[in-house]
């Protein structure tokens, strides 16, 4: 009970501070209480302390004053073990619905490990968080499954309990760490069709058959003269290529006959994903965005945000 009371005052405080992509942990926004093995502790030296009155006793007032001093450097020692502890939000993270959410924080500390660290949402849901030596670590907080669209980390508790248990540090952190979860892939029948619009973007490739000739120049090559030609009309000519135009491959809304928003999402992601995978150029048109035919890993993303993003307001 008492230690729920010292959690809200935690959470109450930490609501006044400003959302933030860096911190860093001072006596202001760390709080400190005994566990309940410290109330046990502190219960156990109160029943020695009473033992050795009655009994006066030199041996048993030793003894309670030797724990007591362990008890209270104990409440110096899981303190000073995460001051001056850095925590800072790194690069977006990102899923698919239904996947577990990757939050991607930054902890460092130069002069000294600290020990027995523990992050979470909540109180209910830490990991343990391991330093390896000192400087940087980069950790990915792993949350429950999310749907799509664009998230902040609510709130970030960080825990120690070091050394001996008795005795927890913690603090409540607006951090700004972002995630983005995308539609989940689900294939989906796709009807063909090219993108006639205006702002149809095509690219120029060489024919595979000789269409045309024309009249020799000095710069052209000399492996596509016709010497048939030259023997019988005494004129140089050579073999001209044709040029043919290709509509690069376009995911469009309304390809998929599904009439479901979502089931439209989870097609479009599905063959966006698939398209990336084989280098594939591709463009996508949906309602309020289109994103013009490209390849690769940013092309990828870009395409996959906007699904995110759908018709949600951030």
């Amino acid at each position: 009970m008492r230690q729920g009371i010292s959690e809200r005052i935690g959470q109450w405080l930490a609501s006044k501070s400003p959302r933030a992509k860096y911190f860093v942990l001072s006596r202001h926004n760390i709080y400190i209480f005994p566990t309940s093995a410290g109330f046990a502790f502190l219960g156990l030296l109160l029943l020695m302390l009473l033992t050795a009155i009655n009994y006066q006793s030199s041996l048993i007032y030793l003894f309670t004053f030797f724990l007591s001093a362990i008890f209270f450097i104990s409440i110096w020692l899981c303190f000073l073990n995460i001051l001056g502890l850095e925590i800072s939000s790194s690069a977006s993270g990102y899923c698919y619905a239904g996947e577990a959410s990757p939050y991607n924080l930054n902890f460092r500390r130069e002069n000294k490990v600290p020990f027995g660290l523990s992050v979470g949402e909540d109180k209910q849901n830490m990991c343990s968080v391991e330093f390896v030596n000192q400087g940087l670590l980069e950790f990915t907080l792993m949350l429950p499954p999310s749907t799509r669209g664009r998230y902040v980390l609510p709130r970030l508790r960080l825990e120690s309990r070091f050394p001996f248990g008795f005795i927890v540090a913690w603090t409540w952190l607006k951090i700004d760490a972002e995630l983005i979860v995308y539609p989940k892939p689900v294939f989906g029948a796709r009807r063909a069709s090219g993108h006639t619009g205006s702002d149809t973007k095509y690219s120029n490739q060489k024919g595979d058959e000789l269409t045309d000739i024309k009249a020799y120049r000095p710069s052209d090559p000399g492996s596509r003269i016709l010497w048939k030609k030259l023997a019988a009309k005494d004129e140089l000519v050579i073999r001209h290529f044709d040029f043919v135009s290709h509509d690069p491959s376009w995911l469009r809304w309304g390809d998929y006959e599904t009439g479901n928003v979502e089931d439209k999402l989870s097609h479009l992601c599905f063959d966006i994903c698939r398209l990336s995978a084989s280098n594939d150029l591709f463009g996508l048109d949906m309602p309020g965005k289109q994103i013009a035919p490209n390849c690769g890993e940013n092309h990828k993303n870009q395409c996959l945000i906007a699904l995110a993003l759908y018709k949600i307001v951030n």
